[in-house]
């Protein structure tokens, strides 16, 4: 199908192409090949250069593999992870080696070595009445995704958090497995987080009662080490999405023999609801962005929790500190580095705030700021992208495959053609998703406005990672050496309090953390 497409439109079809791929074409006429990247970035593609040749692989670990790969480790993107940012694009954690960028792709050929992207923001002619309309179609379009991604034989393992997106992946796949008659081929799995505040376990078990399906659970307090004991060659920061814990529904997918793992990711991002007082100025000046605060005024913000009600209020003010200052962004202070960060890392910075804090572009790339958002958020957010690599890397070393249906360009579309006039912001936000699942979740569960706060489980598994971090901090040879002042760092980590079980505080979190990645960036340059 690639083959016939580019014969038929050239680079042009790459736009063209839908789903989760990565592949690699070479025009053996016209002598030029090219690396080629879905939209969204579910697949992994890195390449890099050796001399004359250009190298590419899904892993980084395939390049390194070929003899005389350079392997100096990218200071930006250690700092950038250090800081907890994710925010860099093409880099990967080795100076030679790079990645193509999602809904792009790299062509190389005898003029030389050029990157550039293929996919589009979209644009639908689709206009529904109401947002009631656009919900229904909404829900369609999230069923489709799923049976488009559902295996077509064995078991599906669903991840499940309690939260919205997770949640709406597992009802429409319960959905469509009664439809074909293999309910018993679908498993939620979820981590218990016993004495924690952030563990879930209620809200799941009501999912899986009100579903029928069964839910299998894993331990989410036991904390991952293998970022510390046998850390992969792609990255020093291990495995999970979750700083240093333990995931199961890997081990849970092979004893139920499942090669397809479904999850959340991408519900949040579709679903973005921020840029509507921008809409609000953009179109009607003062007079349109009061219009708006009206508009939010009487959904009563007051009432909305804490999060959803500050998270509106700094969008106001930006909007309004904009308008007053005409556009000109805020500088932005060096961030306050750990005393243990070494001046070659410090410097990193300004090339770092160079590469990942583009201006914004002074007028909507799409229909509106609210579609932009929803861009922004799902094509071109760079931590996302980070996520998506790192569940695409842990599922296919395990012979099993990561889906993710809210990552679909028919879903996408659709959420980016809804007028921004229909979403000024509500009591709850998501309103597209809450109206698309109404007698489809529990009741508490589609309209819950309070969200679990994880901080708690990463102090907790950092701090049970403790045994591992002192033993290189404190011993063995010191391969940070230029990064990292390590009698420094050991101080820092023997005066980090330990907290008893089930009480955290936030601001002890980010020392830990951070005291954690030096332990497992010392862990991985002693194995590259």
């Amino acid at each position: 199908m690639v083959v016939r497409a580019y014969r038929q439109w050239g680079p042009g079809a790459f736009s063209r192409l839908q789903g989760d791929f990565a592949f690699v074409l070479w025009d053996a006429q016209g002598r030029v090949f090219y690396l080629v990247r879905d939209a969204f970035g579910v697949r992994r593609l890195q390449h890099g250069r050796r001399a004359k040749a250009v190298i590419f692989a899904s892993d980084v670990e395939g390049i390194l593999a070929w003899p005389g790969v350079d392997r100096t480790p990218d200071e930006v993107t250690i700092l950038d992870n250090f800081l907890a940012r994710y925010q860099t694009r093409e880099r990967t954690f080795f100076r030679s080696i790079k990645r193509v960028l999602p809904g792009h792709h790299v062509r190389v050929g005898p003029s030389g070595q050029a990157s550039a992207r293929h996919a589009l923001p979209p644009r639908s002619s689709i206009v529904f009445s109401s947002l009631e309309e656009y919900a229904e179609a909404f829900r369609h379009e999230l069923d489709r995704a799923v049976a488009e991604r559902a295996p077509s034989s064995g078991a599906l393992v669903c991840q499940v958090s309690g939260g919205l997106d997770s949640a709406s992946v597992a009802s429409s796949s319960a959905s469509w497995f009664r439809k074909n008659d293999r309910t018993s081929e679908l498993v939620l799995a979820s981590a218990r987080f016993t004495g924690l505040a952030s563990d879930e376990g209620g809200s799941v078990q009501e999912l899986s009662r009100w579903l029928n399906v069964p839910v299998h659970t894993w331990n989410g307090r036991r904390p991952e080490t293998s970022d510390l004991e046998n850390s992969r060659l792609a990255w020093p920061f291990g495995r999970s999405s979750i700083a240093g814990s333990y995931q199961g529904d890997l081990e849970l997918a092979e004893r139920v023999d499942a090669r397809v793992v479904f999850t959340g990711a991408g519900g949040n991002q579709i679903a973005r609801e921020s840029g509507f007082l921008d809409d609000c100025w953009r179109t009607g000046r003062w007079s349109g962005y009061l219009r708006g605060l009206g508009e939010i005024a009487r959904a009563s913000p007051w009432r909305w929790d804490g999060r959803h009600f500050r998270r509106t209020f700094l969008d106001a003010r930006g909007v309004a500190r904009a308008a007053l200052l005409g556009g000109a962004p805020a500088p932005l202070e060096e961030p306050r580095f750990p005393d243990w960060i070494r001046p070659d890392l410090r410097n990193a910075w300004t090339t770092l705030h160079e590469e990942t804090f583009p201006e914004k572009s002074p007028g909507p790339k799409g229909a509106s700021r609210m579609a932009d958002a929803i861009w922004e958020a799902t094509a071109n957010e760079a931590s996302q992208v980070w996520t998506l690599e790192h569940e695409d890397a842990r599922t296919t070393e395990r012979g099993l495959e990561a889906r993710h249906p809210y990552l679909s360009w028919s879903l996408l579309t659709l959420a980016m053609s809804i007028p921004w006039q229909r979403r000024a912001p509500s009591s709850h936000d998501r309103q597209l998703q809450r109206r698309a699942l109404v007698g489809l979740l529990p009741e508490r569960l589609r309209l819950r406005d309070t969200f679990v706060d994880f901080n708690d489980a990463i102090l907790a598994n950092c701090q049970e990672a403790a045994p591992f971090i002192e033993r290189f901090l404190a011993a063995g040879p010191w391969a940070s050496e230029g990064l990292v002042d390590r009698r420094l760092a050991l101080d820092d980590f023997r005066r980090q309090p330990l907290a008893p079980r089930g009480a955290f505080a936030v601001e002890r979190i980010e020392p830990w953390r951070r005291i954690r990645d030096v332990a497992a960036l010392e862990a991985w340059l002693r194995r590259v």
